[in-house]
């Protein structure tokens, strides 16, 4: 029975994969058009919106089958962190724009890692260990060359910190 539930898993996240990367094949922003002109369409195209709200659903689906599946624990906590950014840059339009071919990466890389587990592949471990490295350095990426901090949170810490004292 469990292998059953295990199979339906891993349709359902084939499933949601496909969905997203028909979404990358044929989302083809034109070249020769400057990014300020893309972001002003792009920022008016209901489709184009819609399909970014998407991304965030199937990203939420994906973790809801990822939490399912017990032997995927691991896994799961790293797709926090993919959903973080990948978050982040659907938010910015002009962010997404730029940076396509980085989230279309996190979620190919993501999605071989969870193939071999699922097939129980022998050299599983291995695989995970690269993983982790590309993810790390994806995050530092991230983090240093894309993600700009707004300050947000800035006066929670210092009351935080007042209150500690």
């Amino acid at each position: 029975m469990y292998e059953i539930d295990e199979q339906v898993n891993f349709q359902a996240l084939k499933d949601v994969y496909d969905n997203i990367q028909n979404f990358f094949n044929s989302f083809q922003p034109k070249n020769d058009i400057s990014i300020d002109d893309l972001v002003e369409l792009y920022s008016n195209d209901d489709d184009f919106l819609k399909e970014l709200k998407s991304i965030d659903n199937s990203m939420n689906e994906i973790l809801g089958i990822l939490n399912s599946i017990g032997s995927l624990d691991n896994e799961f906590y790293n797709f926090f962190s993919i959903r973080f950014m990948v978050n982040y840059l659907v938010e910015h339009i002009r962010l997404f724009l730029i940076n396509i071919a980085f989230i279309n990466n996190l979620f190919n890389e993501f999605f071989k890692l969870i193939h071999r587990k699922l097939l129980a592949n022998d050299n599983y471990e291995d695989y995970y260990c690269n993983f982790i490295k590309f993810l790390e350095k994806q995050k530092d990426f991230f983090y240093m060359e894309i993600y700009e901090y707004d300050g947000d949170y800035e006066n929670l810490i210092i009351e935080i910190t007042n209150i500690l004292w």
